[in-house]
């Protein structure tokens, strides 16, 4: 591994015009392009690209792209083992090719993470719980280190994040959290059950939930939620693409972090780079094509990759149309809609290249719909409040909770649940935060999570302690 950042002879050596004639470098991104169509991970041929991107790596130039090919066929080819190679491996890149931090560089790291999480989600029962700990602990210690600049560009939290999740779902699927809890003795006296409740609380929540309250931590537990709301609407459409709920929870996804534009760096443009080129052609070889099926898998797909490229959401309606489900393709353009009356401008806002984010085709789209909606009510407030949102979110979980979805409904509290604490509803409106926090109870006992539902306890005592005692006794 060490010929990876080791210099380059100087007869091997490429410049960056003949870099894109070499043949192991055409090849390596020509097989790695399937990934921007409509085959999966599984047709590309990994040992070909790890022994391509070695040999581009070791003899004709320092490229962070192909690195980047080059761990994740090895996470292919290897298994888990290879990832802790990878961020040694990145740290003597960075020492020894002297790269430096930037946009650019993000990207190729933001796909090589999105690319593990994806791995380790399919495999991740496969790997023995103590190696899932100990190779949390060695990430983190490799993270600290890394130069200044770099720790912030790399986001490691993803992969921390899908980590320590596994790791307490084995936790507490070996501690019988449900049978424990149906042991506690419901007819203690009053004093006996709060001090039942708040020294096994306390501990647990001093251990499970230090996040709560500190911003950087709600935000990192935010996002690892959203991911896994992604991830769970990928497989429900995969399974059954008539299934409407998938669709509502892509977009809560991808969307319900997003409050203002991304940073303007001219006129229209935002620091956001534009969906890649082959992505583009793929999409507009099947919409001229009608090949509408492909469509709708694409453009869903894509839809997680490219947030801000609305006219994705067109093309969804549009495939949905023209097979049949006229139902979810309303349900689309209302949830498009919705975003852009959040955030109007984003309707009229462009990639850091000039591409806008919506083409002229779908501002039409969400125009038509929103003087509909001022013809059905001209009074009616468009834009809808945090409350509102948040009781939409509780309404998805008491469904999902409904119909047995306990991983789906796990996500969507853990949403309630940050927003109680980062805009202090359980102050401002503490009936409101005890229906939420009820309801987490519920989701929380049927799930299984012993600390979660011993913290909320605590929690609704501090509003209301009579509310508390009778539902731990019940």
């Amino acid at each position: 591994m060490d010929k990876i950042f080791a210099p380059l002879d100087v007869n091997t050596k490429l410049s960056q015009s003949e870099l894109y004639d070499n043949s192991a470098f055409y090849s390596v991104k020509e097989e790695m392009r399937k990934l921007t169509g409509i085959e999966e991970e599984n047709q590309i041929d990994w040992v070909k690209v790890e022994d391509l991107s070695y040999e581009v790596l070791t003899k004709y130039d320092k490229n962070l792209q192909v690195l980047t090919y080059w761990f994740v066929a090895r996470l292919y080819n290897i298994g888990y083992q290879s990832i802790l190679d990878s961020y040694f491996t990145l740290k003597g890149f960075i020492f020894k090719v002297n790269i430096n931090p930037s946009h650019r560089t993000s990207r190729y790291f933001d796909w090589w993470i999105d690319k593990t999480v994806d791995w380790i989600n399919n495999n991740i029962k496969n790997i023995e719980r103590d190696d899932v700990k100990h190779y949390i602990d060695e990430i983190k210690n490799i993270e600290k280190n890394l130069p200044n600049g770099f720790s912030e560009l790399i986001p490691t939290y993803k992969i921390l994040n899908v980590l320590e999740s596994r790791v307490l779902k084995q936790d507490s699927s070996v501690d019988g959290s449900v049978t424990e809890l149906e042991s506690i003795d419901s007819d203690r006296d009053t004093q006996g059950s709060c001090c039942q409740v708040k020294e096994v609380t306390d501990k647990n929540s001093d251990e499970n939930h230090q996040s709560l309250g500190n911003p950087s931590e709600n935000n990192k537990l935010l996002k690892s939620n959203l991911l896994e709301l992604q991830r769970i609407a990928e497989k429900m459409f995969t399974d059954d693409i008539s299934d409407t709920k998938s669709y509502r929870i892509r977009r809560i996804g991808i969307w319900a972090d997003i409050y203002t534009l991304p940073i303007a760096v001219e006129g229209g443009k935002t620091n956001i780079s534009p969906p890649d080129i082959n992505d583009k052609k793929v999409i507009i070889t099947l919409l001229e094509s009608k090949n509408w099926l492909e469509l709708l898998r694409a453009s869903e797909r894509k839809i997680l990759q490219y947030p801000y490229w609305l006219d994705l959401n067109r093309y969804s309606y549009m495939s949905l149309l023209e097979l049949g489900y006229s139902n979810i393709a309303e349900q689309i353009k209302n949830d498009v809609y919705q975003f852009s009356q959040l955030i109007p401008e984003v309707r009229v806002t462009e990639f850091v290249d000039g591409m806008p984010y919506a083409d002229l085709k779908t501002i039409e789209w969400i125009t038509k719909k929103e003087k509909k909606e001022k013809i059905k009510d001209p009074g009616r407030k468009i834009i809808k409040s945090k409350k509102e949102i948040f009781i939409e979110i509780y309404d998805e979980a008491q469904t999902s909770l409904e119909i047995g979805r306990i991983d789906l409904a796990l996500c969507q509290i853990e949403l309630i649940i940050i927003a109680i604490d980062e805009y202090k509803i359980d102050e401002w409106e503490p009936e409101l935060s005890i229906m939420f926090l009820e309801l987490a109870l519920e989701i929380y006992y049927k799930g299984k999570k012993k600390s979660h539902y011993l913290s909320v306890i605590q929690r609704i005592s501090r509003i209301d302690p009579n509310r508390a005692m009778n539902l731990f006794r019940n």
